[in-house]
């Protein structure tokens, strides 16, 4: 049998033996490569898989021996079994002796599941005793059992760093979040003082480890508990610092995990941690819930600013606390007429602000609350009662026509909206705030007798804003027709007024005047208008002249 490589070039220029394996004549004839035959995947039963059953038992006993804790520390005194000091001896040495098991068992094979489990349910229990010598027994100062907390806390979650174990930190946080009310009777001060600070302590890991699981763990209990504090002891100074307290550190945490793969998680749990913030800025008095509101939205927006490189979760998050907060302060400060002011006055400094520095979330709040503001006028009956309030009419009208007019800037400037659509919902916007301002302005000058002159100010104002439209159109790129149309169409509506409205309404000069003011405008938007129409025409045919190839001139002989 021939065995003799064929030396004939394969598909790529290379030598290959019968088999049709190839091999590289610079250094001889090889062999080609044997890959090892694939193992057929055998799929295990479910309770085989990563210790799936070492899990679970260790994970219930965790929280079934907490519970017997709790029970060796609160429930037998209720019954008078043993002593108290017996009692919380013996839970503190139960839970030191796991927690020394779990150091030896952890460097053992296959001792990790146990160990972490050890180390959760000894510290957790550790931290109980603590809760229960400090606010049930109270045999140590306040002060000193939170020292000694923050210091269980600390150890916890070295240990669960050097193991690299989230569940340990979880488990632990968990376990105290649910069991430690019992040990204090119920919601008290210094629950959320402890709770506070196992949420500050569980920081600590998400600096260099990718752990949200421990981010909604220590958040949800303190976040929950103080929201209630808040609603229940509205005017608390204690609870006002825990409230601000957990969103500063919520606040702290998504930023600091905004880049990474689980940002949504702690941006969530960061806007959940703000509840009891936002419920405490609903309970204070007006001025002070105003200064509250502008701080928390100040801070917040300053703490996004600073850290640069933000995620859009956490943006999101930061957005809908700010819009939260300043809300909440608005409607606190008062629910009248002034409300519409107040929420105008906040869009227009938000979309001030995103003309300034594009941001989505910015300018997403900016048209949030000059909607509401909008629905606010109507609400609260500003456009239907300008005698009774004419300084709120006067400013609501003047903030309408002033977002109107920004909201249509940066639509068009920051992110390239369509210049006639722009123009088209600002104008409506324009027509219908106007007359606001002009209502309000002559109510608060002239009282009574200056609903007239206000009705020729908005005629003439309309009128104003069809030549403006007109002379807008000249310097569009592009097609224009739908700015012309717009600006005809204001002209139609300011005529139909003074023919329809003003000449039935209005009494002796005011009317004179309105149609002398009117028709004065119109001649000299036709005239300015026809004048820019034509020079624009000449300049474009001198562009044409200029850019069409010069045709060349015949020579003449001689």
């Amino acid at each position: 049998m021939n065995t003799t490589p064929n030396t004939q070039p394969g598909p790529q220029g290379q030598h290959q033996y019968p088999n049709g394996a190839h091999y590289n004549t610079g250094s001889g004839p090889q062999p080609a490569y044997q890959y090892p035959p694939l193992r057929p995947q055998v799929r295990r039963p479910w309770w085989e898989r990563d210790g799936v059953i070492g899990k679970i038992f260790a994970g219930a006993g965790v929280f079934v021996t907490l519970i017997g804790v709790v029970m060796l520390l609160v429930i037998a005194a209720r019954a008078g079994l043993l002593r108290p000091e017996i009692r919380v001896t013996g839970g503190a040495l139960l839970s030191g002796l796991l927690l020394a098991g779990s150091i030896r068992l952890e460097s053992r094979l296959g001792g990790r599941i146990g160990a972490i489990a050890l180390a959760a349910t000894g510290t957790a229990g550790l931290f109980l005793c603590v809760v229960a010598a400090t606010n049930f027994y109270e045999w140590i100062p306040g002060a000193a059992g939170l020292v000694i907390a923050a210091a269980i806390a600390a150890g916890t979650v070295a240990i669960a760093m050097r193991w690299n174990s989230q569940a340990l930190a979880v488990m632990m946080t968990a376990g105290v979040g649910v069991l430690a009310p019992v040990l204090t009777e119920g919601l008290t001060v210094p629950l959320i003082a402890f709770l506070v600070l196992l949420q500050a302590a569980g920081c600590v890991p998400e600096f260099s480890k990718d752990w949200p699981a421990i981010a909604a763990a220590r958040t949800l209990p303190v976040a929950l508990a103080a929201t209630v504090a808040a609603e229940l002891e509205s005017y608390r100074a204690s609870t006002h610092i825990a409230a601000y307290l957990v969103a500063t550190i919520a606040l702290s945490s998504a930023l600091t995990a905004s880049r990474r793969t689980n940002e949504w998680i702690t941006a969530c749990v960061y806007a959940v941690a703000s509840v009891p913030m936002i419920v405490a800025v609903t309970s204070l008095t007006g001025p002070v819930a105003a200064i509250a509101g502008a701080a928390i939205a100040v801070m917040t927006l300053g703490a996004v600013i600073a850290a640069r490189q933000v995620g859009a979760g956490t943006s999101a998050a930061a957005a809908l606390v700010v819009g939260a907060a300043l809300l909440a302060s608005a409607v606190t400060v008062t629910r009248g007429p002034w409300l519409s002011v107040i929420l105008l006055g906040i869009g227009v400094v938000l979309a001030a602000s995103t003309y300034q520095v594009k941001n989505h979330y910015a300018a997403a709040l900016s048209i949030v609350f000059t909607a509401a503001g909008y629905l606010a006028v109507a609400v609260t009956g500003v456009g239907t009662s300008v005698e009774d309030e004419p300084g709120v009419a006067f400013t609501a009208g003047l903030l309408m026509t002033i977002s109107a007019l920004l909201i249509a800037l940066v639509g068009v400037r920051r992110y390239g909206a369509d210049k006639e659509g722009a123009t088209a919902l600002g104008t409506i916007a324009l027509l219908a705030s106007v007359g606001l301002v002009h209502r309000g302005l002559f109510a608060l000058v002239l009282g009574d007798g200056g609903r007239p002159v206000a009705q020729f100010a908005i005629t003439v104002t309309w009128m104003l804003i069809a030549s403006a439209l007109l002379w807008l159109s000249l310097r569009v790129e592009g097609s224009a027709t739908a700015t012309v149309s717009m600006g005809l169409s204001v002209s139609v509506l300011a005529l139909g007024k003074l023919f329809l409205h003003d000449l039935s309404s209005l009494d002796g000069i005011v009317r004179a005047g309105a149609f002398i003011v009117v028709g004065l405008t119109l001649l000299a938007a036709g005239a300015g208008y026809a004048q820019a129409f034509a020079k624009r025409a000449a300049a474009r045919r001198v562009e044409e002249e200029q850019s069409a190839p010069q045709q060349p001139r015949p020579m003449v002989t001689w």
